[in-house]
């Protein structure tokens, strides 16, 4: 019944479709419950198949023949090179003997470079984009990279083994790929895609996965891990326990919300991340998976300011795992990952408003439902709102001030004519929440129960509230910080068992 209550809204958006500038509606089809959306500068996400990415667009394929289907046609081989199969054959073939496409990239546009290694015996590859190029490649699997290219029209296979190279390689791809400031994101850190709405925050570590700018202290660092954005960038940090660490100064406080990624080389042990070694926060149990660990709250004041990945505690028990992606940041809670090289960053704020119309919302009836989940459990309030862009005329779901609250109202010509609140447990998990307006006839529904309800109260004069958004009133004001998998506007009051429905986690 839920799924039929859904195609009975007047705007549902869902995270499935968006492009440059715009989080796609399912309902309407004709735009007019399309939101506007805009950040201005870059982001990541978590993408379905569980890496982190940034949000980008990426062009159509740009190599011709890449899975080599047809014969040599559209490369140009070196001597050892053959082709059989749908894969390039590497036979004994010496430093620097390519395989050569024209054509094909810019100079300085960026790309994704992907492409397979079969059959592996010795030697290595690499694909260069004129002096740029991947890492070099010595085992089976499907890799990819992000370079730059520093040469136009020319994606050169290039094996570096002067004893020679023995392997084989197929589905070469390259693709440009542009930073887009006003790309929505469709986050699956959960599992489940939802819209991800977040703050402005700032990386203050400049140098977040490349640990050789870090201070050494009696540490070996080997790079060339696969990391959790899918390329070769991790590190791994070896060390002696009670001896040795590394740190970077970081120009934030001592409550600065701190992440790193970590894993261990193989089995499950302990160790100290984040901070100062003699904190008591900062002991974590690594696994052979990635997982994304996290000190919120004081430091020492010894080496407070400072980013430690930290050996000195004789009470941990790893004395190697690999590490990427540290990030500080000056809030209260972590925030999406923000990369950098050699400076600090800024992610700014994710803004989705100007959904809707005066058709397509009813201002004397209806109803506002959302299933939602907020970032974090601080004090500041995050709105989803109905307006006709003044603060006068609204209704609102939010997180409103104090622990765990959710609360729903609304006003008329500046009044308050229902007012409604309710504490959940943890307004960090995803709650499904529907606000039903009508004279005298308010309810706030939460996962299958009516929560709270208002039987005293005017509504709003019709054809007045003509906007939907993610803030206060259609502004910057109450941006929503927070999670969405679902937004829908009704033009009627549903009845009791039909909310019932809707809401039932």
């Amino acid at each position: 019944m839920a799924d039929n209550l859904l195609n009975k809204a007047s705007i549902l958006l869902t995270p499935t479709a968006h492009n440059d500038g715009s989080m796609l509606s399912i309902k309407p089809e004709n735009g007019d419950g399309d939101f506007q959306f805009s950040r201005g500068s870059a982001a990541t996400r978590v993408n379905a198949q569980g890496l982190v990415e940034n949000v980008q667009i990426i062009s159509s394929e740009l190599v011709s023949n890449g899975d080599f289907s047809q014969g040599e046609q559209d490369w140009s081989l070196g001597t050892g090179w053959s082709i059989g199969e749908d894969k390039a054959v590497l036979t004994n073939v010496g430093y620097n003997i390519n395989c050569t496409q024209s054509n094909v990239t810019t100079i300085g546009q960026y790309y994704k470079v992907e492409f397979t290694i079969l059959d592996y015996l010795s030697g290595g590859i690499r694909i260069s984009l004129g002096g740029s190029a991947t890492s070099i490649v010595s085992a089976n699997g499907t890799y990819y990279f992000y370079i730059q290219a520093t040469a136009n029209n020319l994606v050169v296979l290039q094996p570096l083994d002067a004893s020679g190279t023995n392997l084989s390689i197929t589905n070469v791809s390259v693709k440009e790929i542009t930073d887009d400031t006003d790309l929505p994101r469709i986050d699956y850190t959960d599992g489940c895609g939802s819209w991800l709405l977040e703050g402005q925050s700032t990386n203050m570590v400049t140098y977040s996965s490349d640990y050789s700018q870090w201070s050494n202290i009696s540490t070996t660092l080997t790079s060339g891990y696969l990391a959790p954005d899918g390329t070769l960038g991790a590190t791994k940090i070896s060390g002696t326990i009670g001896a040795s660490n590394i740190f970077l100064g970081v120009s934030s406080s001592t409550t600065a919300t701190r992440t790193i990624y970590a894993r261990t080389v193989s089995g499950t042990g302990t160790a100290k991340l984040m901070s100062y070694y003699q904190n008591t926060n900062n002991l974590f149990t690594l696994t052979e998976q990635w997982q994304r660990f996290e000190v919120n709250g004081t430091t020492t004041s010894t080496g407070g300011l400072s980013f430690y990945v930290d050996f000195r505690d004789n009470s941990q028990t790893l004395n190697e795992f690999i590490i990427w992606g540290a990030q500080s940041e000056e809030l209260s809670y972590a925030t999406s990952y923000i990369p950098t090289s050699g400076a600090t960053s800024t992610r700014l704020q994710d803004i989705a408003n100007n959904s809707g119309n005066s058709t397509l919302i009813n201002s004397t009836e209806g109803v506002l439902y959302g299933e939602i989940a907020s970032l974090s459990n601080e004090t500041s309030s995050n709105y989803i709102s109905l307006s006709d862009g003044t603060y006068d005329n609204r209704l609102s779901i939010f997180y409103t001030s104090g622990s765990n609250i959710i609360r729903a109202f609304l006003r008329v010509g500046g009044a308050s004519q229902a007012d409604m609140t309710f504490t959940v447990s943890d307004i960090t998990e995803f709650h499904k929440v529907a606000f039903k307006y009508k004279e005298n006839d308010f309810a706030l529904w939460i996962n299958g129960v009516e929560v709270a309800t208002d039987t005293s109260g005017s509504t709003i004069p019709s054809g007045t509230l003509t906007k939907l958004s993610f803030s206060e009133i259609n502004t910057t004001g109450g941006l929503f910080r927070g999670k969405s998998k679902a937004l829908a506007v009704y033009k009627e009051a549903l009845t009791d068992a039909q909310l019932q429905s809707l809401t039932t986690i």
